[in-house]
């Protein structure tokens, strides 16, 4: 049984021997309290004051004799009243012709809105379906099984990331759902040994889990993110998970974030026997001017 199973298990090495070799320095001389300090900064921009004009009238000042040419300057040339009724018309005519633009341009709009609302809720059934097969859709969606990696109905992910030489992380998510909707929750735990400090970053969110086929999962997430070292600093954030079950063992899961300050990026192969999956991937944790990347190895349970 392990030879079948030999290559499989060689690739995710080679993956994860790759991506080991070249993540030396990724950190550079950054620490956990500079990663803090850059993912909880206020984006409040603090502008100079311009300096104020003096409008002060100084009596050899010739304001007034300019004042008396500009009005005189106005007033020279100023169009017939009958050329401005006809260039009113041609306004008024113009505007309708504006007006009907922006109508189309609106219906336009809420019809791409309405055949997006309407293809997500056909993917969201879609997963419903496959959790509860029935009639017509099983021609061309697949059932799904226990044990599967999409649609999970509770699954558990830990890994062991390396960042840089004296900073580690252990990393662990997991979630519940059933069919179109599911619950996730992620947390990061990093370790610094020179200087020692510690830093979490947990993120939570709601899942709307769509099927465009029995080999895909696209995941439409909302939800908070929080990091916590000297202080705790929460922010709103939002996912789109995405993932593939290319054959019954293999897989491939992206998994990206986004935060106010604070960008979160998840690549993994996965090497998937029933229930249990063997991963390796590679982790960004980006914000601004500071980054916790590193590749990571570890383990995942389904059902």
């Amino acid at each position: 049984m392990m030879r079948g199973h030999r290559p499989g298990i060689v690739l995710l090495a080679v993956v994860l021997a790759f991506c080991w070799f070249t993540t030396g320095g990724a950190l550079g001389k950054s620490t956990l309290d500079d990663f803090e300090t850059d993912a909880t900064a206020t984006t409040t921009d603090h502008h100079d004051e311009k300096p104020k004009h003096d409008t002060t009238q100084h009596p050899d000042s010739p304001a007034d004799d300019h004042q008396v040419h500009t009005d005189d300057s106005a007033n020279h040339g100023k169009p017939s009243d009958d050329h401005q009724v006809h260039t009113e018309g041609a306004h008024h005519g113009g505007g309708h012709d504006s007006s009907r633009t922006s109508e189309a341009n609106e219906d336009f709009s809420a019809a791409v809105v309405r055949l997006c609302v309407q293809g997500l809720g056909i993917l969201g059934v879609n997963s419903w379906y496959r959790i509860n097969p029935t009639g017509d859709v099983q021609t061309y969606l697949k059932p799904r099984h226990s044990g599967d990696q999409l649609l999970a109905f509770a699954r558990v992910d830990t890994a062991y990331r390396s960042v840089a030489r004296d900073i580690d992380c252990l990393d662990l998510r997991s979630e519940l759902g059933y069919g179109p909707l599911g619950f996730q929750y992620n947390v990061s735990h990093f370790r610094e040994s020179h200087p020692t400090d510690s830093l979490t970053v947990s993120e939570i969110y709601g899942l709307y889990r769509m099927s465009p086929s029995s080999k895909v999962e696209i995941d439409l997430g909302l939800g908070t993110m929080h990091v916590m070292g000297n202080g705790s600093t929460g922010m709103v954030s939002w996912t789109l998970p995405i993932l593939i079950q290319s054959t019954d063992h293999f897989g491939v899961e992206f998994r990206p974030a986004w935060a106010e300050r604070l960008n979160d990026y998840d690549l993994a192969m996965l090497y998937h026997t029933r229930h249990l999956s063997l991963k390796a991937g590679y982790r960004w944790m980006i914000t601004p001017h500071d980054s916790l990347n590193g590749p990571y190895a570890g383990v995942s349970m389904g059902l």
